[in-house]
C-alpha cells in the first residue's frame, strides 16, 4: 500500500514539474495537411517523413485533400560527423545534426509562417571496444533527432493555429460589437 502511494506521488510530481513524455500530445490540431518537399529524396528524408506523419497523426492531423495546411519542406539534411577525439586520437564522440527549412501555407496558399530554419543537434560518446553497439547507438540517436525535429514542426503548427484562431476570434468580436453613434 505504501509503495503504491509513493509511486502515485512520484507520478503526480512529474506532471506538476512540467515533465511530458516524448511524443505526448501538445494539443489537438484536427486539420488535414499536405507535405510538399522540394529536394532530392533520400533514405533519411523518408525516415523523417514517416516519423513526422506519426507525430502529426498523434496531434489529430490527417493527410488529406483538400488540405487545410501545407507544410513546405526544403533543404533537409541529416548528417553524423566525428566530434572529439580521445588521447590516442581516435573518435570518441559523434555529432548528429538534422536541419530543414519549413514554410506553412493555408489551404488557399497564403503564407501562415514564413521560412524558418529548424535544427536539432545531438552529441554522444561512442565506445571504441563495441563498434557494433556504437553503430546501433548512432541509428537510435538519428531516429531520436528526427523525432525531436518533428516535434519542432508540431510546435510551429501550434503557434500558427493559435495565431490564426485568435485572429478569427478578434475579427468576429469586432463584427459582433455594436457601432457607436
Amino acid at each position: 500500500m505504501r509503495w503504491g502511494l509513493l509511486g502515485l506521488l512520484a507520478l503526480l510530481s512529474l506532471g506538476a514539474c512540467g515533465f511530458q513524455l516524448r511524443g505526448a500530445s501538445l494539443g489537438e490540431l484536427n486539420l488535414n495537411y499536405r507535405l510538399a518537399y522540394s529536394g532530392e529524396s533520400s533514405p533519411a528524408y523518408t525516415d523523417f517523413q514517416r516519423i513526422l506523419s506519426g507525430t502529426l497523426s498523434r496531434q489529430g492531423m490527417r493527410p488529406g485533400t483538400p488540405a487545410d495546411i501545407t507544410l513546405q519542406i526544403s533543404d533537409f539534411v541529416l548528417d553524423t560527423v566525428d566530434g572529439a577525439v580521445d588521447t590516442q586520437l581516435r573518435v570518441a564522440e559523434k555529432v548528429t545534426i538534422a536541419s530543414m527549412t519549413l514554410r506553412v501555407l493555408d489551404g488557399q496558399g497564403k503564407v501562415l509562417a514564413a521560412q524558418q530554419q529548424l535544427t536539432k543537434r545531438d552529441v554522444y560518446r561512442i565506445d571504441r571496444s563495441q563498434l557494433l553497439g556504437s553503430h546501433a547507438l548512432q541509428s537510435v540517436r538519428q531516429e531520436s533527432v528526427l523525432a525531436e525535429l518533428s516535434q519542432q514542426v508540431v510546435r510551429v503548427l501550434l503557434i500558427v493555429t493559435r495565431q490564426q484562431n485568435s485572429a478569427v476570434n478578434s475579427a468576429s468580436s469586432k463584427e459582433s460589437r455594436p457601432l457607436a453613434a
